[in-house]
């Protein structure tokens, strides 16, 4: 089968939807199908066509060509989008729907593929909220794909024109290479990553942290990853006395995440943003490490609360800190809650049953 990706961006930009994007895409391409992905140039010096371990990536300046509002550039694009259709003639096409594609995904050409797959990787409310996306999806895409149960519930409710084609669908990603080590107790370390902005909410994890910062077992906390909000994070963790017991890594390489997991007991997830899904805490319990998160959008699909982790109310470092300070206390349950993450991972989230699920879909473009 031939399928034609669409991601915003893609490595070497890092995001829950580029790793999801490749992850996918690579996985297709090691069953001995042909994965094309078209994705924004970020800058000039980028190859305009490069493989990625069999995976074609056609870069092209999509958003530059809106931001400009210049007729000539957009007719470009759409003329090198029909070129890649017509090099391609894709059988499915699969969308990972930020909110800006739409209009160049949905633009007809001689090759455009006989299934498009949308999966909704933005808010619900903006779903909702605008009805031109809401009519477009519903003309256009044969299937639309939620990652998370609530969105699913929602839209179903909602947006009845979207129901005949809606499915739920939740993410996954390939088990890590590595297996599980112990968890280290002494002293525990937590990590908590991702990109360093507001909406992440690292800051009520450092706050939550200072709480616990003199608990017996002289916890440590690791942030891992970069972005606007690098220097107000560590001048606040200074401001709170905690410098020394955090230590901010800056970005890490994919592979590297894994080897970060592995080296902590557990994982802070503080997102203050309804997470569509939550990546990361299934990146953690993929390694057998217990999450506490914020009880945040699909987040809620993976950490089961006093099972797997603990969920806290958004921007809640009192009750974050108390949960922290519980499974600290108690190393039992966190081993036992470890263990059990990952046995959830395993029987919920199986990645081989995931790309299957894609394959299926592409499959029947008319599947009631």
């Amino acid at each position: 089968m031939r399928i034609l990706f669409w991601s915003e961006n893609y490595a070497p930009q890092i995001g829950g939807v580029e790793v999801l994007a490749r992850a996918t895409a690579l996985g297709l391409t090691r069953r001995g199908h042909e994965c094309h992905i078209i994705t924004n140039l970020i800058h000039r010096d980028q190859p305009g066509r490069e493989s990625d371990e069999g995976i074609v990536v056609h870069r092209l300046p999509l958003r530059q060509s809106v931001i400009s509002r210049d007729l000539r550039a957009l007719h470009a694009v759409r003329s090198a989008i029909a070129r890649v259709r017509e090099e391609v003639k894709p059988d499915a096409e699969q969308m990972y729907f930020t909110g800006a594609f739409l209009r160049f995904q949905t633009m007809p050409t001689p090759h455009t593929a006989p299934c498009l797959a949308v999966s909704l990787q933005l808010l619900v409310e903006d779903v909702l909220a605008s009805m031109p996306v809401r009519e477009t999806l519903a003309r256009t895409a044969h299937h639309i794909t939620a990652p998370s149960l609530d969105g699913f519930r929602r839209l179903t409710e909602r947006a009845p024109e979207l129901a005949p084609r809606l499915r739920f669908l939740p993410n996954s990603l390939p088990f890590p290479d590595l297996l599980p080590t112990s968890l280290p107790l002494d002293p525990p370390t937590i990590l908590t990553y991702g990109r360093l902005v507001s909406e992440k909410g690292f800051d009520t994890a450092l706050r939550a942290f200072q709480s616990i910062a003199a608990h017996p077992s002289r916890p440590r906390l690791t942030v891992a990853g970069d972005g606007p909000e690098r220097a107000a994070l560590e001048a606040l963790a200074a401001s709170l006395g905690i410098s020394d017991q955090v230590t901010f890594n800056g970005w890490q390489p994919p592979g590297k995440v894994a080897e970060l997991i592995n080296q902590s007991t557990l994982v802070l997830v503080p997102s203050r943003w309804p997470e569509l899904f939550g990546l990361v805490a299934l990146e953690a319990a993929q390694l057998g490490r217990p999450v506490i998160s914020t009880r945040s959008g699909g987040l809620v699909d993976i950490v089961v609360d006093h099972e797997t982790g603990r969920l806290v109310p958004i921007d809640d470092a009192v009750a974050m800190a108390e949960a922290l300070f519980q499974l600290l206390s108690d190393p039992d349950t966190l081993i036992r809650m470890g263990t059990r993450a990952r046995e959830r991972a395993v029987q919920h989230f199986d990645f081989g049953r995931f790309l299957d699920r894609h394959l299926e879909l592409y499959a029947n473009p008319s599947l009631g």
